[in-house]
């Protein structure tokens, strides 16, 4: 069924995830109208993650902190860490400002972010791709949108790219990327052993010769699980072990404290996984009424625990930039850009401190490329 008429929005939001949908509702915050066009509908798995106590912060620009803390969350009130040393060491959060971190379910959260956009009067496009995108004029956009068997037609004086590390039909000749390293992560759903306490859901990251770990307990009483390698690491482990389970199963026994938690076994709920964690950026700046934001632009190493904060956080100004355009200001998009460049410049200033830290396998390639050269320090385009 071919729908003939044409919907218009100032600004066209492509890629319904934490960035994408925190645009939204800080552009219907500032009086936008919104479209947001995600080709899912929030039901892929994803590893938990841990948002820090900050959050609350862009989530009350945002006007939805009320909202998160009925979301169901679990707040944590310490993480720990073997890094360094052998030995676990306990941060907490007990006298932060800000209050507890939160563990998140991705899905859950991204549905969360959709709804309150939605409800604030975005119009929510599920499970639709963009077939066509033709500009128009200075300043247009005009989109082609499937949905199922139908079809219909957007127009946007703007449009915001977030669709994190895929690719986007907006993309116009190659997009310069900088890639930093090929960092992955091999993830599973494991279930919560009798003998380990429901209440310990802190985040726990645990160093060894071939990467580190990374594990959370979650609301439903599981445990996600993730060995954080280099893709060339993980393939010749795998042609070791055979497959993904096997590799975990096997190389969790470097990892003292993480074998502790999971009381020596791995009880696969739902079975390992690969996922991208590389740290890159793109090169290419915003025009013509398109801007990028989120993982679209940059995405940093998981270690620093910042990739769904800095995504709201950037999320947030995205309504003043369009704002300020739309009164004459001809350097808001490029003020923009170089706000992201220097936010992922400290990332990575963090990025290479905390590596700096881990000296105990100097001789092993996932430290060594990130100490004493390799990807770490010569960027692979």
């Amino acid at each position: 069924m071919l729908e003939s008429s044409v919907e218009n929005f100032d600004v066209a939001v492509v890629g319904g995830g934490v960035a994408g949908s925190a645009a939204a509702i800080a552009l219907r915050n500032g009086g936008f109208s919104v479209a947001i066009i995600e080709r899912g509908e929030y039901n892929q798995k994803r590893i938990a993650e841990v948002l820090p106590p900050d959050v609350k912060e862009p989530l009350i620009a945002l006007g939805i902190w009320d909202d998160f803390l009925s979301l169901g969350c679990k707040p944590v009130m310490s993480r720990a860490s073997s890094w360094g040393s052998p030995h676990l060491d306990i941060s907490d959060y007990l006298f932060n400002a800000y209050g507890p971190a939160w563990v998140i379910v991705r899905p859950v959260f991204d549905r969360f972010l959709a709804t309150g956009a939605s409800e604030r009067g975005a119009r929510l496009f599920l499970n639709t791709r963009i077939t066509a995108c033709l500009r128009e004029g200075r300043q247009c956009w005009q989109m082609t949108l499937r949905q199922g068997l139908g079809e219909r037609t957007i127009k946007a004086a703007f449009v915001i790219i977030a669709t994190g590390r895929s690719s986007s039909v907006m993309r116009r000749g190659p997009k310069p990327r900088t890639s930093y390293d090929r960092l992955i992560g091999v993830t599973a759903t494991i279930a919560r052993s009798s003998a380990h306490s429901t209440n310990d859901a802190r985040p726990m990251i645990e160093a060894v010769p071939e990467g580190w770990w990374y594990s959370v307990g979650l609301p439903d009483e599981t445990i996600s699980l993730a060995l954080m390698t280099d893709a060339d690491i993980a393939g010749a482990e795998v042609r070791r072990y055979r497959n993904r389970g096997a590799l975990l199963a096997a190389l969790l026994r470097s990892a003292p404290h993480t074998f502790e938690r999971l009381s020596g076994g791995l009880d696969v709920l739902i079975h390992a996984n690969v996922v991208s964690a590389n740290t890159y950026f793109n090169l290419s700046s915003d025009d013509d009424g398109v801007i990028s934001i989120g993982d679209a632009v940059s995405a940093i190493d998981p270690l620093a625990g910042q990739g769904s904060y800095v995504a709201l956080e950037s999320s947030t100004s995205i309504a003043a930039t369009i704002a300020a355009y739309n009164r004459g200001s001809p350097t808001a998009l490029e003020e923009h850009s170089h706000r992201q460049r220097a936010n992922f410049e400290r990332l990575m200033a963090e990025r290479i401190f905390y590596y700096g830290i881990e000296r105990r396998w100097p001789g092993f390639p996932f430290w060594s490329r990130r100490q004493t050269g390799g990807w770490f320090a010569s960027p692979r385009a």
